[in-house]
């Protein structure tokens, strides 16, 4: 398979579908850093009040992850995950209904069929939250 030319539409690469989709591009993929940007809609799931909701921001954060591993399994079906912790959330604001997020993974570790990363969010240059994560890649 000929590696998509960045960026490019996260679609393709993450199980996840409608309305429960919460990353629009991959950015950058790189072996330890990954990136992707989401445009906060005001029909989003995980809006309330014009806000995303800190649950919003975790799952934007977990698909991420997704893309990552779907991006790197080439021609191969994507594969499925869960996860599998959250640790060191922080929060500097919850982001706006027309906001974009660009959300950076760094790969802490990677072993069998887990991967641990940590995570930071920004809104413009603006770190918006940050956490560790892990994520367990299932069979289905």
């Amino acid at each position: 398979m000929t590696i998509p030319a960045l960026p490019v539409s996260a679609r393709a690469f993450i199980p996840q579908q409608p309305p429960i989709v919460m990353i629009d591009n991959i950015l950058v993929c790189e072996e330890e850093r990954f990136v992707t940007n989401f445009l906060i809609r005001f029909d989003n799931v995980f809006v309330e009040n014009g806000r995303m909701r800190e649950s919003g921001l975790m799952e934007n954060i977990a698909q991420t992850c997704a893309a990552r591993v779907g991006f790197c399994a080439a021609d191969q079906k994507v594969p499925r995950g869960v996860i599998g912790g959250i640790s060191r959330f922080e929060l500097q604001q919850l982001p706006n209904v027309g906001e974009t997020l660009t959300t950076t993974i760094r790969v802490v570790a990677g072993v069998a069929s887990a991967l641990v990363v940590d995570a930071e969010v920004y809104v413009g240059k603006k770190a918006i939250a940050a956490c560790s994560m892990k994520v367990f890649i299932t069979e289905d």
